[in-house]
């Protein structure tokens, strides 16, 4: 990703209203599931917001991460951590069956990733009965926008992103859209003049509309989850490895 698009996200994403819910959700997920002492990556840690999240909440578990930009790692060894470094999603550097967890925000979506090799690699570093989270952009209508990342080339319907978790390999335990609420909005801006629908909004936006949106976007969130619903910009999938993961046949 370009330098000063990552030392933008960097200055805004701890105060995003966006970010806010996606890792308040994460967490959630984590919490509800994962035991204390468990070990878990971030595979594509970005500038390391999340993990910024975990040590807030100081969270009970071994975290690391590593993504594939130089300048991302960086940024997040600017926050204090170490336990993380410059790798692919298709390569990850840790041995086979020694997580119980790993978390993966709209990573597979890159074009610079091939997502089938990228789901089997998290498979692989997954113990049996290990866990999964996975963001993506949702809602195949925009991509003509792109989403909001460098980079991001795909959009998923529900289908298509469980037809990259076999039932062999996987369950799938929750998939659910979020963001509900800012997907008129986000094709409303696309018809009028290409937008791509942003994660931040105005530059400047203040603290207390911030608070609001996030506010907003949890309840939105909540009864997603809830009714199951695959309506938004995003989608959320919580899967549990069942069984041996092989890379697809080139």
């Amino acid at each position: 990703m370009d330098e000063a698009w990552l030392a933008q996200l960097r200055e805004r994403e701890d105060g995003s209203w966006w970010h806010r819910v996606l890792r308040g959700m994460v967490v959630e997920e984590l919490r509800r599931r994962l035991p204390d002492g468990s070990r878990l990556i971030d595979a594509g840690c970005g500038t390391g917001g999340l993990l910024a999240e975990f040590r807030r909440q100081r969270v009970p578990w071994q975290v690391a991460g590593f993504d594939l930009s130089g300048e991302a790692v960086r940024l997040v060894r600017e926050r204090g951590f170490t336990a993380v470094q410059r790798a692919e999603v298709e390569a990850i550097p840790w041995p086979d069956g020694c997580l119980e967890a790993v978390v993966c925000l709209d990573v597979l979506d890159q074009e610079s990733v091939d997502e089938h090799l990228a789901v089997a690699e998290l498979g692989r570093v997954l113990r049996p009965g290990g866990l999964l989270i996975v963001q993506v952009p949702a809602s195949e209508r925009l991509l003509g926008s792109a989403g909001s990342f460098p980079g991001s080339v795909r959009r998923y319907s529900p289908g298509r992103l469980r037809e990259l978790f076999p039932e062999e390999s996987w369950r799938i335990d929750l998939l659910h859209g979020w963001n509900s609420i800012g997907y008129p909005w986000a094709r409303l801006g696309q018809w009028l003049r290409g937008a791509r629908p942003g994660q931040w909004g105005p530059v400047g936006r203040s603290a207390a509309v911030s608070d609001f949106l996030a506010s907003l976007g949890s309840w939105d969130a909540a009864v997603c989850r809830a009714l199951r619903l695959g309506w938004g910009t995003s989608l959320l999938l919580v899967a549990t490895k069942t069984g041996r993961t092989v890379p697809p046949v080139p």
